[in-house]
Order: C-alpha cells, then structure tokens, then sequence
C-alpha cells in the first residue's frame, strides 16, 4: 500500500482538508448514513462497585454503501462522565472495520453518569483524526447502604399492624364481655 506524506504548511492544509473531506466521500445509492455506532449498557440503575456491561458497536461501511479506497482506521473511543462532566472511566480501541466491544466499569460513587462512544476517521500514520460518529446512554447509581425505605411500604405496614392491634382489642373486649 503506498502511503502519502505532505511537508510544510502547503502540506499540512492540504492533509486538513483531506482528512475532513473523507468521512464524508462514503456515500449510499439511498442518501442513509454510511456507519452506525451504538453504545449500551446491560440495565439502567446501578449500586455503588456494581459491575456496568458496557457495549459499543461500529460498523464503518453499511451495506449499500461505498468509500475511496485510502489507507485509513477508526479510534472508538469510550468515555463514562458523572454528573459535574469528570472522566470516570475511558478507553480507546482501534480498527480498520467493524468492531463490536464489551467493556466491564464499577462506579465508585452514586449519582448520574454518560456513557458517550465516539468514533473518529484516522489516516494511517497520521496523528489528524476525524470525529464521524457520537452515540451516548445514561445511566443512575445508587447508594443502597444510604438509602431510606419508600413511605408507602412504611404507611402499609403501620396500618397493617394498627388494624391487627386493633382487631385483637375488639376481639379480647368481646371474650370478656361474654364472659361476663
């Protein structure tokens, strides 16, 4: 495969321009999207150590679709944010086609968390990356020792044990009023 290399700042405008161009040059007889990237996780609520199953899938090319044939991979890049847009976890795989990854994360802290793939176009020996793709979920995370029960199963079992207390009163009331 021959490998194209640009000099000087003639040389590096013209790569700019390459580079943001491409992603854009593959193309369906359709007019539909090219490639697809979706981010999942196993459930939506977690506690706090629990392990997130986390599942990115890339397709580069759908069918129907077509691309220039140019020396070219994709960054799939993983990003868990909590609520204040800190980087809880991260990781980055690298492929030349369809890639499909499960990655196991356990949040150390309760709260709202954004789980964001995101898959950037890269000429083969060149730092320059193109983001073409964002997919995102989110998910909650709970701290199940700081948790207080609901008020509906509290107000249930009060009124359960009154109207049993009460029922055993009417029921001792009537044995020693027949008695008597």
């Amino acid at each position: 495969m021959r490998q194209i290399t640009f000099s000087g700042p003639l040389g590096l405008a013209t790569a700019l321009i390459l580079v943001s161009i491409l992603p854009t040059l593959a193309a369906s007889a359709n007019g539909q999207a090219c490639s697809s990237l979706v981010v999942q996780t196993d459930k939506r609520d977690y506690a706090i150590g629990e392990p997130v199953n986390i599942t990115v899938s890339f397709v580069s090319l759908l069918p129907g679709c077509m691309q220039p044939m140019i020396a070219h991979d994709y960054v799939i890049q993983i990003q868990v944010l909590n609520a204040s847009n800190q980087t809880a976890y991260s990781s980055t795989n690298v492929t030349a086609g369809a890639l499909r990854v499960s990655e196991i994360w356990a949040p150390t802290s309760a709260g709202g968390y954004t789980i964001i793939a995101s898959a950037f176009f890269r000429l083969l020996g060149d730092d320059i990356m193109i983001r073409t793709l964002v997919a995102s979920t989110k998910i909650d995370v709970h701290d199940l020792a700081q948790q207080t029960p609901e008020f509906k199963p509290v107000a249930i079992a009060i009124v359960v044990i009154a109207a049993a207390t009460l029922s055993l009163f009417l029921l001792k009331r009537r044995k020693t009023s027949s008695v008597s």
